[in-house]
């Protein structure tokens, strides 16, 4: 009796652990892949959200849910590289801004990401506006989700930098203040290398865990390859300009 209670429930695992895979067959008239050109009257196959086959010739499992498109056209989903939707402000008051995040910012809610997947978009890179000097960090997120987490594909996808200035400032006060805040990065990062392990672990208001850590922590972290910047050039000039900065 026990070796049939068993066998019954290890049949009602599998049975459960088969259908808990989502797996979903969506036939088209046509698809545009990105890969394979342009398929007719073509079937894909999505298993855990994830694209497991595209053809002519997919084995549609007995267990899928069929969405027919058969007389549709479907393509790869739009890519934004630079978005500023779906948060509430796009630029800081303060021109130096790097340790920020959009992250807090984002509002799952907004209308925004509503229109962005209505426009076929399905990937934003959410970056921080233009009239600060140093922005901040985006994010690259999908349009839906409950929560920023269930949103988030790369959490720190970039830092936003503009070589043109704030409102009432020359570009040579900009880039003159950018190089100020990077030579200061440059030798936070040296004090830093210089302190033994003990001493870096010492949360005083002085160390290198404080906040003044923080204003140069995210800049040294764009210094060390972390993740890349986004400079914004208003003017040909200017593309020249922070070319000549990145070199620097």
């Amino acid at each position: 009796m026990k070796i049939f209670m068993l066998y019954g429930l290890i049949l009602t695992a599998s049975f459960y652990s088969l259908h808990s895979q989502e797996v979903i067959a969506i036939k088209a008239k046509k698809i545009h892949t990105v890969t394979q050109g342009t398929i007719t009257d073509g079937t894909i196959l999505i298993r855990d959200g994830k694209i497991e086959g595209i053809g002519t010739n997919i084995q549609i499992p007995w267990n899928a849910k069929t969405i027919d498109y058969s007389q549709k056209i479907i393509i790869p989903g739009l890519i934004e590289a630079h978005a500023i939707r779906g948060y509430d402000i796009p630029n800081e008051t303060n021109p130096l801004t790097p340790f920020v995040t959009v992250r807090d910012s984002i509002d799952p809610s907004d209308e925004d990401f509503i229109f962005a997947l209505r426009y076929g978009i399905t990937t934003l890179n959410i970056l921080p506006g233009h009239e600060t000097i140093l922005g901040g960090t985006g994010a690259i997120v999908k349009p839906y989700g409950l929560f920023v987490p269930d949103m988030l594909l790369v959490p720190d996808s970039g830092m936003k930098i503009s070589v043109s200035g704030v409102r009432g400032q020359t570009r040579m006060g900009a880039t003159a203040q950018l190089r100020r805040y990077f030579d200061e990065t440059f030798y936070h990062m040296s004090k830093k290398d210089k302190l033994t392990e003990p001493e870096k672990t010492v949360a005083t208001p002085g160390s290198f865990r404080s906040s003044e850590s923080v204003k140069y922590d995210a800049v040294a972290d764009l210094l060390k390859g972390r993740y890349s910047a986004f400079i914004y050039c208003e003017s040909p000039s200017d593309v020249i300009r922070a070319d000549e900065l990145a070199e620097e």
